[in-house]
């Protein structure tokens, strides 16, 4: 049988091996101060976690569960039950953070549109529709495939609220909503066709932000007409549609 002063040591590394887990470890002094251990955690309220400066929701249910299913444990088990968790909590965090591979990009993504009030590209909160996103990105992904990529995520069904992507003129922007070509100019005065790796190479970084950058088509808008966006010559007009309006207003003059 183990002697109880030996139980409560091993409750005190098994809670603060939980701590550590959880990035609680600024935590253990606070913990071994008012003496808890795991068995007590499971019946504590939300109040008492938060004043021993657990504040988040997630953590809070997170601490629970671990000491819950460590009193469901038989003593000879815990040490493996442990070592389980650490080991899940290894291959969850190397599944996020691989090398991503040589293939792979982590990038975020946003949205901006054109505000003619202010003339400038605004960010779209997810409040509105829009939001920040972190997504996974062939490294060979062309202009076109990544421009289609975030016309999907932020226009499901080509709608997004009142904005119809066929009403829209469709390309990529940086942070700062400056227009991303199809062709970019490097320092020594080449070009190079925009892939993912090719703009990490031009922005000389490890990680990029990228926006879908819209604006709402005036010449369609003005006709009420509905056709396919370009995505590869940057969703210009129709230059024979320029034509026509060109025409007409020398005719009207």
């Amino acid at each position: 049988m183990m002697d109880p002063e030996e139980n409560s040591d091993s409750c005190k590394s098994k809670l603060e091996d939980i701590l550590r887990d959880v990035e609680l470890e600024d935590l253990i002094p606070r913990f071994q101060e008012e003496k808890v251990t795991t068995s007590h955690i499971p019946d504590m309220t939300d109040q008492d976690l938060i004043s021993l400066g657990v504040l988040r929701i997630g953590q809070r249910h997170e601490l629970r569960q671990r000491c819950k299913a460590i009193g469901r444990t038989r003593p000879r088990d815990v040490c493996g039950l442990i070592r389980s968790m650490r080991e899940k909590k290894r291959k969850r965090s190397s599944k996020t953070d691989l090398p991503l591979s040589v293939k792979q990009q982590m990038v975020t993504v946003g949205w901006k549109h054109y505000d003619p009030i202010k003339d400038q590209f605004k960010q779209v909160y997810s409040s509105k529709g829009g939001g920040t996103f972190q997504i996974q990105l062939d490294k060979s992904m062309t202009y076109a495939g990544v421009l289609g990529r975030l016309k999907n995520l932020f226009f499901p069904g080509g709608k997004n609220g009142d904005l119809e992507v066929a009403h829209l003129i469709l390309s990529l922007g940086n942070y700062v909503g400056d227009i991303i070509k199809h062709e970019l100019t490097l320092e020594d005065g080449s070009t190079t066709t925009f892939t993912i790796e090719s703009y990490l190479g031009y922005c000389k970084t490890q990680k990029i932000r990228l926006y879908l950058i819209t604006k709402v088509d005036p010449l369609r808008d003005m006709f009420g007409e509905v056709s396919d966006i370009s995505d590869e010559d940057d969703a210009l007009p129709d230059p024979g549609l320029v034509s026509i309006i060109f025409v007409m207003i020398v005719t009207f003059k």
